[in-house]
């Protein structure tokens, strides 16, 4: 007979199963062991018969001590079919509950529940679960478990372990799982879980990780697959080896003490995202050690790491990058304390040899990275745009190698490394943006001075560049290519000048080096005053060039003066001028402030008169081009002493 508070008596129990479980609380030896009603097939539980139905309240009855044995150890129970709700709500159970292979015909209520532990692994559980604040002293488990209509767990308190693995959840345009501020103090276990429907853990605390690999998370109707934001794992969190997401991951605000793995995961765009691209939401996420998106990670939209704080790298060789419209990676601003691999994995140590791969921009704007930004053996692609925006990024050092791939603009304005610089032949003039990019050295494996100078010559003239490059050569020792440096610098600037200032540029270039090589002046000094001593020896022979007291085709014809009589015996004229010196003659055109009276003196008729303005006019330019290359160099020194060639 039923009591007056509701507690059944063994003659009320209205089934063998009931009956089974009833003696099992007085059996104290076989309390450790589950009360097997039948065949653990819970797919076809709605089919079974009396023989194998429990009613909900006597197990509530057993829970709350009221049962056979005021104290029991635990109830276990296998392959029952539990009619009625079974609502624990607000209770506190004696023991234990742990149900296998079982079936409920109506939904599970454990609201406000403090139990010692539950477990309902493998059952069939078609109308959902209802756990908001419940409060277990030990482990949560729902592995292997079908339900449908959802699981409810806000602010849940989970003393130990939270298991579902292989767990099943269904809920058709809504939240499958909705666990809002949930606590787990040892960590949970997610492997092969499938959802359909979106699961939310905004705000909640897993104390020893969260492990969500190879996890299917489908069928969200606005479009989010994990609403994670916030998340405090003070563990490693994993969503990997098959894990697979058909809508946003949100992960914006998490704190990971561990590792962050998200190797061989795959994050697709669903139905449902018609005004976004973002599939991985990392935004100002903190990881204490390394964070991997690698070997088979595939994301088919933006992962968003704006502003994210990685302890050690962050590494993503032989992962896929790809929104062909967008932007594949937005890591704005990200702090990473060691490297960034967005590299070819080595072979040799076992790694998988596919390379990184973008297909869509990847952004690194303002990033600061303690370690090297490794881009070798990479694929980058967003051809007419930008494949990687760097802008004020930091890095201890740069790499691309020759096995690279870009196919887009590389922007590298503003960026600093401390360390080196490894550009190899893949960046071309065309595609790369400089301003203001800084080094301290370059890669042993880098191309020749030939090359680098071409990777310089972009569309617009930035002498930053060059004497960048140029302070490099330098500090290694390497003074005379530093000067070719600073020299095609300074061609590049003519280049992009109107005609007129491109042939004094030539000139500039070709008699003192633009200022670098002034010794050039000398060179074309020693030039012309042999041509000059030449060509004004031959001149005079035909009296083109005559004493300034004669001129030979105004005199009488018959007016003859010996070419001795004029210059004399003794190296003077008969009028007592200096002799006729081609040489000298020569040196005193070319020399615009020195007077060597023999330009005075000798005067140049017909040819004579235009070769000499030729010499004169080709002396004012050496001087002129020595003063302003003289003048220049001084400038640039006091403007950028890191480049001053001695």
């Amino acid at each position: 007979m039923v009591t007056a508070e509701g507690w059944f008596e063994r003659t009320d129990l209205v089934s063998e199963a009931e009956r089974k479980l009833w003696d099992a609380q007085l059996d104290q030896p076989r309390q450790l062991n589950p009360v097997y009603i039948g065949p653990p097939d819970p797919a076809s539980g709605a089919a079974w018969e009396l023989d194998r139905q429990i009613r909900a309240g006597l197990i509530r009855q057993i829970l709350l001590g009221r049962g056979p044995d005021p104290n029991p150890c635990v109830l276990r129970l296998e392959g029952a079919r539990i009619t009625e709700e079974l609502s624990l709500e607000a209770s506190r159970l004696a023991c234990p509950l742990d149900l296998r292979g079982c079936y409920f015909d109506e939904r599970i209520s454990f609201e406000q529940t403090r139990a010692p532990a539950i477990y309902l692994t493998n059952c069939n559980i078609p109308n959902g679960i209802s756990a908001d604040q419940v409060c277990t002293l030990n482990s949560f488990e729902l592995s292997g478990s079908e339900i449908r209509n959802g699981v409810t767990m806000l602010a849940a308190r989970i003393g130990g372990q939270l298991l579902m693995t292989s767990t099943k959840i269904f809920k058709e345009d809504g939240v499958s799982l909705s666990a809002q501020g949930l606590t787990v103090q040892k960590g949970a276990v997610f492997r092969s879980f499938v959802s359909e429907g979106k699961v939310v853990f905004t705000g909640s605390t897993f104390g020893r990780g969260l492990n969500m690999g190879a996890a299917k998370l489908t069928k969200s109707n606005d479009g989010f697959a994990l609403d994670a934001h916030r998340l405090n794992v003070k563990g490693s969190l994993y969503l990997k080896n098959g894990f697979r997401a058909e809508g946003e991951v949100d992960l914006t605000g998490t704190r990971v003490q561990g590792v962050l793995r998200f190797t061989g995961g795959r994050f697709e765009r669903s139905g449902a995202q018609v005004s976004r691209n973002r599939v991985l939401g990392l935004a100002r996420v903190i990881v204490e050690q390394n964070a991997y998106l690698d070997r088979e990670f595939y994301a088919n939209g933006t992962v968003h790491l704006l502003d994210a704080q990685i302890g050690g790298s962050l590494r993503c060789q032989g992962g896929t990058f790809t929104n062909d419209t967008d932007t594949a990676i937005y890591a704005a601003g990200i702090t990473v304390g060691r490297d960034v691999e967005l590299s070819k994995a080595n072979a040799e140590q076992g790694e998988d040899p596919r390379g990184f791969s973008a297909d869509g921009k990847v952004v690194l704007s303002d990033a600061k990275i303690g370690g090297k930004l490794d881009c070798s053996g990479g694929s980058f692609k967003n051809e007419q745009s930008i494949a990687i925006d760097a802008k004020g990024l930091t890095a201890g050092s740069v790499i691309f190698s020759d096995q690279s791939r870009l196919d887009g603009t590389v922007d590298l304005r503003r960026v600093q490394v401390s360390g080196r610089l490894q550009a190899g032949i893949c960046l071309q003039a065309s595609q790369v943006r400089l301003k203001g990019l800084t080094y301290a050295s370059l890669g042993d494996e880098a191309p020749d001075l030939k090359k680098r100078l071409q990777w310089l010559r972009g569309k617009e003239y930035i002498p930053q560049v060059y004497r960048q490059l140029a302070s490099v050569y330098q500090s290694q020792g390497d003074k005379g290519d530093a000067k070719r440096i600073l020299v095609a610098g300074e061609s590049a600037q003519f280049r992009k000048r109107a005609w007129p200032i491109k042939v004094l540029g030539w000139i500039f270039r070709g008699t003192v080096g633009y200022g670098y090589y002034p010794a050039l002046v000398l060179v074309w000094l020693v030039g012309l005053e042999v041509v000059g001593g030449v060509l004004f020896s031959f001149l005079r022979s035909d009296m083109l060039l005559a004493p300034i007291y004669i001129n030979p085709f105004t005199d009488r014809a018959d007016f003859h003066h010996p070419l001795g009589s004029i210059t004399g015996a003794h190296g003077e004229t008969d009028h007592g001028y200096p002799a006729y010196q081609p040489w000298l003659y020569t040196l005193d055109l070319l020399l615009p402030v020195v007077n060597l009276r023999q330009s005075d003196i000798w005067i140049p008729h017909r040819a004579a008169e235009w070769c000499s303005i030729i010499f004169i006019i080709a002396g004012w330019a050496l001087a002129t081009a020595l003063v302003v290359g003289l003048g220049s160099m001084f400038t640039r020194d006091r403007q950028d002493p890191n480049t001053s060639i001695p």
